[in-house]
C-alpha cells in the first residue's frame, strides 16, 4: 500500500500548495482484482460512519472497474483511493492532541 499526500492549491492564494488530499493505492492481482479491490476498500473505509447500502455502493463501484480493467487493458492495475484528509483512516486515540506551539 502506497499513501501520500495530494497537493492541492493554496485557497489563498499565496501559490503554497498544501496537502488537503490523501492519496492511498493499492496494486491489484490480475486473476482476482475485483476481489480484492472490495477487500481493501472494506478495509480502509471501515472506521467511516457510511451505512451498510454507501460501502455496498461504492464496491460495486470499485468491482466493475477493476473487472473492467482487467478485462480491457494490460495491467499492472492499480486501485488508488482519493479521500479529503479530514477524514478518519486508521486507528484514533481519545487523548487529545496537545495544541501546536
Amino acid at each position: 500500500m502506497l499513501t501520500e499526500h495530494v497537493p492541492v492549491p493554496d485557497p489563498g492564494g499565496r501559490g503554497k500548495p498544501h496537502s488537503r488530499f490523501r492519496l492511498t493505492a493499492w496494486c491489484l492481482p490480475p486473476t482476482s482484482a475485483a476481489r480484492r479491490g472490495r477487500e481493501l476498500l472494506r478495509a480502509q473505509l471501515s472506521g467511516l460512519p457510511l451505512t451498510a447500502a454507501v460501502l455496498g455502493e461504492l464496491e460495486i463501484v470499485v468491482s466493475e472497474l477493476a473487472t473492467n480493467a482487467t478485462r480491457y487493458a494490460p495491467g499492472p492495475y492499480e486501485l488508488r483511493l482519493l479521500h479529503d484528509h479530514g477524514l478518519p483512516s486508521g486507528p484514533k486515540s481519545s487523548t487529545p492532541e496537545p495544541e501546536p506551539p
